[in-house]
Formats: structure tokens, C-alpha cells, sequence
């Protein structure tokens, strides 16, 4: 009675139909404000709070897939009103949830790597993510989420495991990788064991699931997967550079207003002057690892980008504005330059582009701290 009567009432049959008109329109503005919302919580939050939500809403996933197989299967014959209420509410919330988790694992790739370098699985989790709130039908086949469970819990998993375990060795890429297979391996038993039905459907489970773990090691082992929770904090060229107690004094030609929005910078250098990389890099307490400049030339002729030098340094995680480090070449060639800033496995995860033009005099220049 009470439904009936809020039914009628005006401003809700205008809001219903305001939806209809402009549903295709509110998918994706509902979709980008729950990005950006994600993008300001999970950067103004602890990791560690971060991923305690994270499994949270890994669990809700879960017992979703469940409660909606229940009553698709066990009490699909029920006409319980209340019943089809919670299945749609149970629908909603791991959607939701298959939201939260999905947009959480492209924030933290698309932090921890450059665009160009991790392009394959950045595209991979945007094109999940809208299809999450665009293909909502299919969505509630049961082998599409267990294939979607199984996707977020490899990349959660490939996340957590080098915040634990200080470490971005590609041996924790593969426990997270083995785990997850063992995790879904007993959860897709359950659900053999709660619905025997699903069980004409196991070829299609496992096919999806070898395919998943075959695409994402692919991907990993291509270098298209970013060093999670290694990142990029500053980066910038200079032509000079000397250690100061507490920071680094840069030296760098000054620019316009207008130079400094344009992408890409133009050292205007004397032949033969050295001219410095200098990086921030953040990584979490307690990790240790290498930081590689590969310093690239691209030939004028074939365009093709050649490396000059490779050089490191070594890193210690814990600086909340990054462990800064640089490097340095004194024959640079006129022309166009890019500096890859790498990890020893060669995961790119920020770079550098700029043109070296040589001048007769030094050009005025400026002394920046940092």
C-alpha cells in the first residue's frame, strides 16, 4: 500500500523518467565520479586501511556470487518477496563492490607505471571497469563473475604481496599468481558442491580462469606491468647538480610561462657539458631495490631510440616525498632524449623527454632546492 502510494507521487514518476531519458548518459557520469571519488579516497587513506576495504569488499564479492546462486538455483521457485529483494541487492552490491575493486587496481597501476610502458593492463582494467556498469546482464552469468573474482584477486593480490613482503621480485608476481589459483580453486569446488548444476559448466570456468592467469603473466613478464608500490614522485633534466646538506641544489635555464606548460623541456647546453637526470622515487618502509636510468638517443634518420648508457642507484622506501637519486652523461649528441626510469628487470615506470641543442655561451639559468 505504501509502495503504491510513493509510486504515484509526481516528483518520483518524474524522477523515473528523467532516468530513462538520460540513463545512457548517467552510466558513465555515475561511472567517472565513482573513479574520482576512488582516486581521493585511496590517496588520502593508509595502504594498509586501503587494502583492509579492499578485501572487504573481496569477501562481499564472494558471498554475493553465493547468495545469488542460492536463489537462482536452491529457491528459484520461491515467490518471496523478500527474497527477490535481497537478490537484488546482493546484485548491486558486487557490482559495486567488482567496482571498487577494479577501479582501486587501475589507480594503483596507473600511479605505479607510465603510460606508455603499461598501457596493455591499464586498457585492460579501464575496459573492466566499464563493463561492470555498462554490461550489467552479463554480469549476473555466474562463469562471467567467478572469471571477473578470479581477475581481481590476481591483481589485488600482485599489489599486497611487495607491501608485505618489501620486495618487487618477480617471485612474489608468481606467489600471488599461485595463491590466487588456490583460492579460486576451492571456492569454484564449493560451488560445485552447493549447486551440482554448475558442474555442466566447468569447462567454461577453468578455460577462463588458465586464460585469465595465462594473459596476466603475459603480460608481466612483456614488462607491461607496472612495479607496484614502487612510483614516480619528481623527475626533471638539469645541467647542474651538487649534493647540499638536506637536498640537491639543480641548476636549470630559465624558462617563460610559456615553456613551462608545453610538455617536454630544451636544454640549451655548451658541447661537451654534463647534463643530470634527477628522479624522486617512492617505495613503501623497508624496500630495497634499483633504480635505472636508461638514457635513449633517437636517430634522426631511422627514428628509432637507441641506448646510450644504463645507470643506477640504489634506493631505501620509507621518504614519504621519495628517495631522490640522478644521473649523468657528458657527451650528449644534439637531438631528441628520453630518460626510462626502470627497475633491474626493465619495467619502465616513468621517463623523461627532452632535446639537447648546443649554444656557444650558457644561456641564464636559475638554482632550484630540492
Amino acid at each position: 500500500m505504501l509502495k503504491e502510494t510513493i509510486d504515484k507521487l509526481p516528483y518520483v514518476k518524474r524522477m523515473r523518467a528523467m532516468y530513462a531519458r538520460h540513463e545512457r548518459a548517467m552510466v558513465p557520469a555515475v561511472l567517472l565520479f565513482g573513479f574520482i571519488f576512488d582516486i581521493f579516497t585511496f590517496k588520502s587513506i593508509d595502504v594498509n586501511t586501503a587494502f583492509l576495504l579492499l578485501g572487504v569488499h573481496l569477501v562481499i564479492v564472494m558471498l554475493s556470487i553465493l547468495f545469488v546462486n542460492f536463489c537462482d538455483i536452491r529457491w528459484k521457485d520461491s515467490t518471496s518477496n523478500i527474497l527477490n529483494k535481497l537478490r537484488l541487492f546482493s546484485i548491486l552490491l558486487m557490482q559495486f563492490s567488482f567496482g571498487a575493486l577494479l577501479s582501486a587496481a587501475f589507480i594503483f597501476y596507473s600511479f605505479g607505471g607510465s603510460i606508455s610502458g603499461s598501457w596493455p593492463l591499464i586498457v585492460l582494467l579501464l575496459f573492466m571497469m566499464i563493463a561492470n556498469e555498462v554490461f550489467k546482464q552479463f554480469y549476473l552469468k555466474t562463469v562471467v563473475q567467478v572469471s571477473v573474482l578470479f581477475l581481481v584477486l590476481f591483481v589485488f593480490l600482485s599489489i599486497v604481496f611487495p607491501f608485505v613482503f618489501h620486495s618487487i621480485s618477480l617471485w612474489f608476481f608468481v606467489l600471488a599468481g599461485v595463491t590466487s589459483l588456490a583460492i579460486i580453486s576451492l571456492y569454484v569446488f564449493a560451488l560445485y558442491k552447493l549447486f551440482p548444476i554448475l558442474k555442466q559448466k566447468e569447462f567454461y570456468f577453468y578455460f577462463n580462469i588458465i586464460l585469465i592467469f595465462s594473459l596476466l603473466n603475459g603480460l608481466y613478464f612483456m614488462n607491461f606491468v607496472p612495479p607496484i608500490p614502487v612510483s614516480m614522485v619528481d623527475a626533471g633534466m638539469y645541467q647542474g647538480l651538487k649534493r647540499i646538506p638536506g637536498g640537491y641544489d639543480l641548476v636549470q635555464q630559465k624558462e617563460n610561462i610559456f615553456e613551462k606548460i608545453v610538455p617536454g623541456k630544451k636544454l640549451k647546453i655548451v658541447e661537451g657539458e654534463p647534463i643530470y637526470a634527477f628522479t624522486s622515487v617512492f617505495a613503501p618502509s623497508k624496500l630495497q631495490t634499483k633504480v635505472v636510468h636508461n638514457w635513449q638517443w633517437q636517430d634522426d634518420k631511422t627514428k628509432e631510440w637507441k641506448t646510450i648508457n644504463k645507470l643506477s642507484y640504489n634506493i631505501n622506501g620509507g621518504r614519504k616525498q621519495g628517495y631522490r637519486g640522478y644521473s649523468l652523461i657528458t657527451k650528449a649528441r644534439e637531438g631528441s632524449w628520453r630518460v626510462l626510469v626502470e627497475t633491474e628487470r626493465s619495467q619502465v615506470f616513468g621517463k623523461i623527454k627532452f632535446d639537447v641543442e648546443f649554444v656557444d655561451k650558457i644561456t641564464t639559468r636559475e638554482h632550484i632546492k630540492k
